[in-house]
């Protein structure tokens, strides 16, 4: 049975056939892959090596984390199981570049307010316990 391992501070600089060459010191490795931006195509600085069995992975991480490889001091661990979320990425911050008017309307009898305001173009939201729903309005 293979072996994962996260590789973590990588060089931008280090090739996939670099860290097939490092890793091959501690057995045989079926695969390596360094993850590149979509954008910019350059390293992100992580990548995952695939070692042909559990016991030269546990070696793998002995020998090399913490080490130096092309001037870098790289973590490596078992690599974890990649979580699907459906492709969503959370927006943590940062601003629209839209300036929009956004109001939280808590009750039923306040959308109907709102409904009636002169506003000629409202962006609004409806909390719920547990869920929220946004609406737009044309006046």
């Amino acid at each position: 049975m293979t072996q994962k391992l996260y590789i973590g501070g990588l060089s931008y600089d280090t090739n996939e056939e670099r860290l097939k060459e490092v890793f091959s010191a501690a057995g045989t490795v079926v695969s390596a892959i360094i993850i590149m931006d979509k954008i910019t195509g350059r390293s992100r600085g992580f990548g995952f090596v695939e070692m042909s069995s559990v016991e030269e992975g546990e070696k793998a991480i002995e020998m090399f984390n913490g080490k130096e490889v092309d001037g870098r001091r790289i973590t490596v661990n078992e690599a974890r199981p990649q979580e699907n979320n459906g492709g969503f990425r959370p927006r943590t911050g940062g601003r629209s570049c839209k300036k929009q008017s956004h109001i939280t309307i808590v009750s039923q009898k306040k959308v109907e307010i709102f409904k009636k305001s002169s506003a000629p173009l409202a962006t609004f939201l409806v909390a719920e316990p547990m869920k929220v729903r946004q609406h737009s309005l044309i006046a």
